[in-house]
């Protein structure tokens, strides 16, 4: 990739990763195991794809998409936790504001965006589809299917759980259709990670069959 190239990073995605990974770590009696696990990902990400132009994308508040749905991600929320792991969940709380208000900006590091209301995923797309220069392309790091309908020929998706870099092509060959047309697949099949309900008996596979015309009129 000789064009110049953005990573937007799905600051979320790479927070929660590092609770599960080295979140137990502490200085000085103080909880520095997400600051840590999310600045080592950065920097390796940096070396792997050889920029050190980057876009910070955070979520930021209750979503708005439960004044549409109430139920919106509902199956999220963490009821009747024992107080360790309320207290481990208030920690990483803390360290992501740290990182989003203060770390990030004294290391040196710029373009972090949020908004009340919005989660990450909307601000990734606002960026890669208003802010790009025409020569420039972008490496979106996430595992959120929602992305894929981004996916184009200067728009790139680095899951950094699978380790694999998806591009128009290779989406475009698995799932049978072009990356613009998987929001239709979403809304007829659903998200079970966001407490979303698709048709009954209707998944991903069926749902691009669909719309490639595959399936019998009757069904």
């Amino acid at each position: 990739m000789s064009s110049p190239l953005w990573l937007v990073l799905d600051m979320d995605l790479l927070c929660h990763r590092a609770f599960h990974t080295t979140g137990e770590l502490e200085f000085r009696g103080n909880k520095t195991g997400i600051v840590y696990g999310v600045l080592r990902e950065i920097l390796n990400l940096q070396e792997r794809f050889s920029t050190n132009k980057i876009v910070f994308a955070w979520d930021l508040g209750d979503p708005l998409r439960r004044e549409i749905y109430p139920a919106y991600k509902l199956n999220r929320q963490h009821f009747n936790l024992d107080p360790q792991d309320g207290e481990n969940r208030r920690q990483m709380r803390k360290q992501m504001l740290a990182l989003r208000t203060e770390y990030l900006h004294g290391i040196g590091y710029r373009n972090i965006f949020f908004q009340e209301g919005h989660e990450a995923d909307d601000v990734i797309a606002s960026i890669v589809l208003n802010s790009l220069q025409p020569k420039e392309k972008a490496i979106i790091v996430s595992a959120d299917q929602d992305l894929y309908q981004l996916l184009n020929h200067r728009v790139f998706i680095w899951n950094p759980v699978r380790k694999v870099l998806i591009d128009e092509a290779n989406f475009s060959a698995f799932h049978g259709i072009e990356p613009a047309r998987w929001h239709c697949v979403k809304a007829m099949a659903g998200c079970s990670s966001d407490n979303v309900k698709g048709i009954m008996g209707i998944g991903e596979v069926l749902a691009a069959r669909f719309l490639q015309g595959q399936l019998k009129p009757l069904l």
